[in-house]
């Protein structure tokens, strides 16, 4: 069976379409990637085998999964968060989202996304009811939970990093940053930044201590653990992922993309699931913010999507 999704940007009615083009299996600890530039969402093994798990996913950054094993996938241009199911389905999870960056799951399993543009910050539940978490932000961007619940929202506009409680209050946990895009938390609480403009990692110990980790990277954006505490780090403008060991060791896990932002490794947990990547076909000329805050006129692939499971 297949379904036509429909999508809305500003005054252009565009209709995906996505062509189901490869099935992917999950293993334990796989890197998912969203490649920017290409449209692409890829995974790597863990000693770099890469295969293509979608495409037509035009600038997409934010990803995570859920405990179920459930992928979430943030597409700007789109303005859309695509979901695909442990179980193989391709779907689109919501709709009418304006240019969405940042996701992050929540133990309960709701889904937060971050607006770029209007500086809001939505929850989803599982089911897809919307809510409006938080507002005022300044461009957010990358996004995620501590231990204890609280939502850690890098906000590149204020160049600064805002800490959310369960109950929706507001505090600056770190400040005088020179655009943080995205975050991580390692096994011990420590938070890792991707400081963009500074082209550096920073480490940020649990009583505030701020430490820098690495440098002389190009241009940073996302981060993610694995369960040695390695960290990756997605740098977009050299088109590598880079791999640290707890003691700061860097070696390149995967290079030649386009332009890497967002990383996730899913649940150990969960079973073997498959899914379908999707492929837009068409063209249309949009215009975004990128997340240098230049605006750009991009054009975006589309043609009516399609999901459908194995």
């Amino acid at each position: 069976m297949q379904n036509r999704l429909k999508f809305i940007l500003g005054s252009c009615r565009v209709i995906f379409t996505a062509t189901l083009i490869s099935s992917f299996s999950v293993h334990a600890q796989n890197l998912y990637v969203t490649d920017g530039g290409s449209g692409n969402v890829y995974s790597y093994s863990p000693n770099g085998t890469q295969s293509l798990v979608a495409s037509g996913l035009s600038y997409a950054f934010g990803i995570a999964f859920n405990g179920s094993g459930d992928l979430f996938v943030a597409s700007t241009p789109g303005n859309s968060i695509t979901k695909i199911s442990a179980s193989g389905v391709a779907s689109t999870f919501a709709s009418e989202v304006s240019n969405p960056e940042g996701i992050a799951v929540s133990q309960s399993g709701d889904i937060f996304v971050s607006e770029f543009l209007s500086g809001n910050i939505y929850k989803f539940t599982a089911g897809g009811s919307k809510s409006i978490f938080a507002t005022g932000f300044s461009f957010p961007f990358g996004m995620t939970f501590d231990s204890s619940g609280n939502l850690l929202v890098a906000n590149p506009g204020a160049n600064n990093i805002v800490k959310i409680s369960t109950t929706g209050e507001q505090s600056i946990f770190a400040s005088n940053l020179n655009g943080p895009f995205g975050l991580a938390f390692d096994g011990a609480g420590n938070l890792f930044v991707s400081d963009t403009y500074d082209s550096a990692i920073y480490k940020i110990s649990p009583d505030g201590t701020e430490s820098t980790f690495a440098t002389d990277l190009n241009t940073p954006e996302g981060m993610a653990f694995d369960l040695g505490g390695n960290l990756y780090v997605a740098d977009y403008s050299a088109g590598d992922i880079y791999r640290y060991t707890p003691d700061g060791t860097q070696t390149i896990f995967a290079d030649g993309l386009a332009s890497p932002r967002g990383l996730a490794f899913q649940p150990s947990s969960v079973p073997e699931p498959s899914a379908t990547g999707l492929m837009a076909l068409g063209v249309v000329a949009v215009f975004m913010v990128n997340s240098r805050k230049r605006v750009l006129r991009r054009r975006l692939d589309a043609a009516p999507v399609v999901a459908k499971s194995l």
